[in-house]
């Protein structure tokens, strides 16, 4: 039983490592750059709308310097003017934001 402890906490560790790591949405790149595209990814896994259908879209927009919302692209509620995630499957998301 005494050599197997090294493995079990190896192997605990491995799991809570790839748990943690997991992120529910990340960019691509990781720190966007201002005139530049950036994708947003979505993962649904372990959320409301793991194993959904249908369209998925989000509202967007970013404060700066403390000041209200502002770049919001489409309306809030508005589905027709929000931007659509594209599926890329397995409960995957994606979002490109151009200038």
């Amino acid at each position: 039983m005494k050599n197997l402890t090294p493995f079990i906490l190896l192997t605990i560790s491995l799991l809570l490592a790839s748990v943690l790591n997991a992120q529910t949405v990340y960019t691509d790149p990781e720190y966007p750059i201002a005139d530049e595209v950036v994708t947003v990814y979505f993962n649904a896994t372990g959320t409301d709308l793991e194993g959904y259908t249908g369209d998925v879209y989000t509202h967007t927009g970013v404060t700066v310097n403390g000041q209200q919302w502002q770049y919001v692209i489409g309306s809030w509620g508005i589905n027709n003017t929000q931007p659509q995630l594209t599926s890329l499957g397995n409960d995957l998301y994606k979002l490109d934001i151009t200038t």
